[in-house]
């Protein structure tokens, strides 16, 4: 039988504190930016990313999901012909690579959510049609990879990873790598490894003799 865990218990209220604590540790290392996707001045992230990443700020993310929002039909003064053309070669990339779906049923007076999705396709195979998967941007990956990673147990690298590409395209293993390295729940259990195997170590037979002076 499961409980339900008091969202206002003290123990809830620290998991909550330490989960935003890790957020704020991963976005700087891994974009070298506050949690809101803010660059931190002089801060340089050390997480080396790609030019062509898909590595998406909140800025860009909204940018994509409008283009393709009035990509067909146009926006405002502009008919579609013209709002192609306003958005140039840019566009027709976004448009030729990506797609957008509502992601929500708004209730009345609420905006509709939309979601991103990229077309990914294998390489070295021309007859593969690709795969629709999600994309996110930078301020959502941490939500995503965290779920991800605690339903493997605090797996490591390949795991995390494996139980995030099938599903989002744009988070690589660079990225899961450096939630990894700021995750407090693992660098507690790297320690205690360490710390047993130092003990486990010292107390092997033979072990301090090595080491004794006759």
């Amino acid at each position: 039988m499961s409980t339900i865990t008091d969202p206002t218990s003290d123990a809830a209220l620290e998991a909550a504190a330490r989960r935003e604590r890790h957020r704020a540790e991963f976005m700087l290392a891994a974009f070298g930016t506050d949690v809101h996707g803010k660059p931190i001045e002089g801060f340089v992230s050390k997480t080396s990313l790609p030019s062509n990443s898909q590595i998406l700020t909140p800025e860009d993310y909204d940018h994509y999901i409008f283009i393709l929002r009035h990509w067909d039909t146009g926006h405002d003064k502009l008919d579609m012909m013209n709002f192609r053309r306003h958005h140039g070669r840019k566009g027709y990339r976004i448009a030729s690579r990506y797609k957008v779906l509502e992601a929500n049923v708004p209730a009345e007076g609420e905006e509709p959510k939309f979601q991103l999705l990229g077309l990914h396709k294998k390489q070295h195979e021309s007859n593969d049609q690709g795969k629709w998967l999600v994309h996110l941007c930078t301020t959502d990956m941490f939500d995503a990879i965290c779920d991800a990673h605690e339903s493997v147990g605090h797996g490591r690298i390949k795991k995390t990873h494996n139980a995030v590409k099938d599903k989002y395209g744009n988070i690589t293993e660079v990225i899961v790598t450096t939630f990894l390295s700021t995750c407090p729940q693992c660098a507690t259990k790297s320690e205690t490894l360490r710390a047993r195997k130092e003990e486990t170590k010292l107390s092997t037979p033979g072990f301090r003799e090595c080491f004794q002076v006759s």
